[in-house]
């Protein structure tokens, strides 16, 4: 009998910022992804002495990177008594769009992100800032927009996904991105979304505090100013930052 693979993802319970996992289930062909569980102590889901979750796919899609009848498997976390899981907001998401579904909503959602090299986000030069923002938005040309290639493969990667990715352009800074997914109803939109994330891991953004540096690069879809809530590398980038922002008294 013949296996394929599944791609189990989830949202985990990380705060403030709930953060993707994911794992490889072997399926025998034929048969559709089960019901599956996890250690919830490793992802801030459960204590030590009671760390069972379980996984309920809800969303499958194409596998665009391994191909084949390989799948990407989202999933709703739910207690071993089959009640949803305190961070699984996506169940609230759907009971709500069942009760309302004769109105037949759509929903068009964008996503933001920075792509970056080593410490410093891509197309900034090796010390100081680019020029500011005005040419970087919607940009043509390599002076302009720094990772196209990467864009257009994510972009190829949800096609092939089935997902209703609907658009991709540069933004305000060098290196950031964005695209947009829908319109779809309720509660896919944000299962597409959230798949689409997972093609296209997006770093956590440092907010510009001062005027200078708002002006310069906006602060649309930063996440955060302390060092406390960020991993250590998280921690490098933003020092890093901190450090030239402060040579151009922007920080």
């Amino acid at each position: 009998m013949g296996v394929y693979r599944a791609e189990y993802i989830w949202i985990d319970g990380t705060q403030p910022t709930q953060k993707l996992r994911s794992k490889t289930k072997i399926v025998p062909k034929g048969e559709k992804p089960p019901i599956w569980g996890f250690d919830g102590s490793s992802t801030q889901q459960a204590t030590g002495d009671r760390s069972d979750c379980v996984l309920q796919p809800v969303f499958t899609c194409p596998d665009p990177i391994r191909g084949g009848d390989d799948l990407l498997v989202l999933c709703e976390v739910m207690l071993v008594s089959g009640q949803p899981h305190p961070t699984n907001m996506r169940r609230a998401n759907a009971d709500m769009a069942g009760r309302y579904a004769s109105f037949d909503t759509w929903f068009g959602i964008e996503q933001e992100y920075t792509l970056f090299r080593g410490m410093r986000p891509l197309g900034f030069p090796d010390s100081g800032f680019p020029a500011p923002q005005g040419g970087y938005y919607c940009g043509v040309g390599a002076d302009e927009v720094f990772g196209r290639e990467v864009v257009e493969a994510h972009l190829d990667a949800c096609l092939r996904a089935g997902l209703k990715i609907s658009g991709i352009n540069a933004e305000v800074m060098p290196g950031q991105w964005e695209f947009q997914v829908g319109p779809v109803n309720a509660p896919q939109i944000g299962d597409q979304l959230w798949i689409a994330r997972n093609e296209i891991f997006a770093r956590n953004r440092y907010c510009f505090q001062t005027t200078k540096g708002q002006s310069y690069f906006g602060n649309l879809g930063c996440r955060t100013t302390s060092l406390d809530i960020l991993s250590q590398i998280e921690r490098v980038n933003v020092a890093a930052l901190k450090t030239w922002e402060s040579r151009k008294t922007c920080h």
